[in-house]
């Protein structure tokens, strides 16, 4: 193999290793933040089993689609951002 090949072979390695770990780091990321989404649901059935006010459980369901909206917004922004990232350095070694 020529030794641009070989670099480049390196390169796609090297990238496609820091793309995996920066989207496994932010998936456990994403999994911690849904479960505090998961953990106010089952608050809030508990707080109405308890018979807490309407204004109080309905309050807590807005925070938690809030929560869970900005959770999935943001890990999308992660992935899109380091995968460009990637490549363009990819793009940037290539050239």
């Amino acid at each position: 193999m020529p030794n641009g090949t070989k670099q480049m072979l390196s390169t796609l390695k090297k990238n496609g290793l820091e793309i995996f770990v920066h989207i496994l780091i932010g998936s456990l990321l994403f999994i911690i933040i849904l479960l505090l989404a998961v953990g106010i649901e089952f608050l809030i059935k508990w707080f109405q089993d308890q018979g807490v006010s309407a204004y109080i459980t309905e309050t807590m369901k807005c925070v938690k689609v809030f929560i869970f909206g900005i959770d999935i917004l943001l890990f999308i922004f992660f992935i899109v951002n380091v995968v460009s990232k990637s490549l363009l350095r990819l793009n940037e070694k290539a050239n």
